[in-house]
C-alpha cells in the first residue's frame, strides 16, 4: 500500500452564497521514498493540497489514508500527533523563532514529542551537523544568511525522523546558487534516508530535481509525469 493515498479528495470553500472548489475529486498515490514536485499556476490548489497532506487543513469530500491511517477517523485534537510523527514542514520564509538559538528552534518538534531536554539538545545538535551547521548551533536566526536559515528549517523538519518532508517554495526567497544548495540537501535527505519529499514550486529548475512532477490546474491534477 502506498504511504499516501488520496481518494476523491475535494476542498470546498464558501464565499457568501457561492461555493469555491480549491480541489476537486483528486486521486493520488505517493510511495515511500518518492521525491515529488507539485506545480501549477497561482490558485491551482497547490497550497491546499500541501496543507491537506500535512493534516493542517481538512477536506470536504473523499478520504486521505496516511500509512494505512484514515485521517477522517482521527479526532482533530489528535492530528498534531500524526503531524509530529509523520511530517516535517519547510516553509519559504523559514518560520524560525528569532528569540531562540538555532539549536532550540530545531528541538521544538522533539519538545512536543515529550523527548527529555538533554536528549533534545543532543539530537538537535547532531541534526544541525548533518545539514552543515554544527559549528554555529548557539547563534540566533538573525545572525545567519537566508541559506543557513533554510538549513535550520530543514534540520527542524527532519529532527524527529518523520516519513514525509513537505516543502512550500523552499528556494523562493533564496538566490540561485543558495537555492541549488538547498535542493541538493533535500535530494540527499531523500536518497540517503529514503524520506518522501513533496515540494510545491513555481520553478522548473526546482522540479527538475524531483523524479515525479504533478501539475495542478483549477483544483485538478492535469499531469503526472
Amino acid at each position: 500500500m502506498a504511504l499516501i493515498q488520496l481518494e476523491g479528495i475535494s476542498k470546498i470553500y464558501k464565499d457568501g452564497q457561492t461555493n469555491l472548489s480549491a480541489l476537486y475529486k483528486v486521486d493520488l498515490n505517493i510511495e515511500k521514498g518518492e521525491m515529488v514536485a507539485v506545480m501549477g499556476p497561482s490558485g491551482a490548489g497547490k497550497s491546499t493540497l500541501l496543507n491537506i497532506l500535512g493534516c493542517m487543513d481538512n477536506f470536504s469530500e473523499g478520504e486521505y489514508i496516511l500509512d494505512e491511517n484514515k485521517i477522517s477517523q482521527i479526532p482533530s485534537y489528535e492530528l498534531w500527533k500524526v503531524r509530529n510523527k509523520y511530517i516535517g514542514f519547510v516553509f519559504q520564509y523559514f518560520a524560525l523563532i528569532k528569540e531562540y538559538s538555532i539549536v532550540d528552534n530545531v528541538s521544538l518538534p522533539l519538545m512536543y514529542a515529550n523527548i527529555p531536554y538533554r536528549k533534545r539538545k543532543t539530537l538537535s545538535a547532531e541534526t544541525l551537523r548533518n545539514v552543515g551547521l554544527g559549528d554555529i548551533i548557539n547563534k540566533k536566526p538573525s545572525q545567519l544568511s537566508g541559506g543557513q536559515q533554510q538549513r535550520v528549517a530543514i534540520a527542524r523538519a527532519i529532527v524527529n525522523n518523520p516519513e514525509i518532508i513537505l516543502a512550500d517554495e523552499p528556494t523562493g526567497s533564496l538566490d540561485q546558487n543558495t537555492g541549488e544548495d538547498i535542493m541538493n540537501l533535500l535530494v540527499n535527505i531523500n536518497k540517503t534516508y529514503n524520506k518522501t519529499v513533496i515540494i510545491v514550486t513555481h520553478d522548473p529548475k526546482v522540479s527538475s530535481y524531483c523524479n515525479r512532477v504533478l501539475t495542478l490546474k483549477d483544483g485538478r491534477i492535469v499531469a503526472d509525469t
